[in-house]
C-alpha cells in the first residue's frame, strides 16, 4: 500500500495556474466560471455517492465516480484531490473495503478544504 497522504491543510489547495490557463482563449473566463458552478453543484453529491457505493462495496461504481470527478478535479486545479482520486479508481478493486472507505472519507475533506478557495476565486 503506498505512503499516507499529507492531510489537506498541508497541501496547495488549488493550482492557479491550471485556472488561469483559461482565460488565455476566447470566452476563457465565461467557460472557466461556469465549470467551477457545475463542478461545486455536482461534486459533494458525486463524493457522496462514491461514499455510498464504497459502503455497499459496488467497487465498480466507485472506480466510475472516482474516474468522472478525478478528471474535473484536475481540470479545475485541485491536483491533491485528483491524486486521491486517481488512487481510488485505480485501486478500488483490490483494496480492502476499510481502505476504500477511507479514501473517501478523504477525498470528501480534501475537497471540503478547497472548496471555498474554489468559490473565492470565482468571485475574483
Amino acid at each position: 500500500m503506498s505512503a499516507p497522504s499529507p492531510t489537506p491543510a498541508s497541501v496547495p489547495t488549488l493550482d492557479l495556474k491550471a485556472l488561469e490557463s483559461f482565460r488565455t482563449f476566447p470566452g476563457g473566463a465565461r467557460i472557466l466560471t461556469d465549470s467551477i458552478a457545475a463542478y461545486r453543484r455536482t461534486a459533494p453529491q458525486q463524493l457522496a455517492s462514491m461514499r455510498e457505493a464504497a459502503s455497499a462495496d459496488d467497487r465498480e461504481r466507485v472506480r466510475q465516480i472516482a474516474h468522472t470527478l478525478k478528471s474535473s478535479s484536475a481540470m479545475l486545479g485541485m491536483g491533491h484531490l485528483a491524486t486521491i482520486l486517481r488512487q481510488i479508481e485505480q485501486q478500488s478493486a483490490d483494496l480492502a473495503a476499510e481502505a476504500i472507505d477511507k479514501l473517501c472519507k478523504e477525498a470528501e475533506s480534501t475537497y471540503e478544504h478547497a472548496e471555498p478557495e474554489l468559490a473565492a476565486y470565482v468571485t475574483q
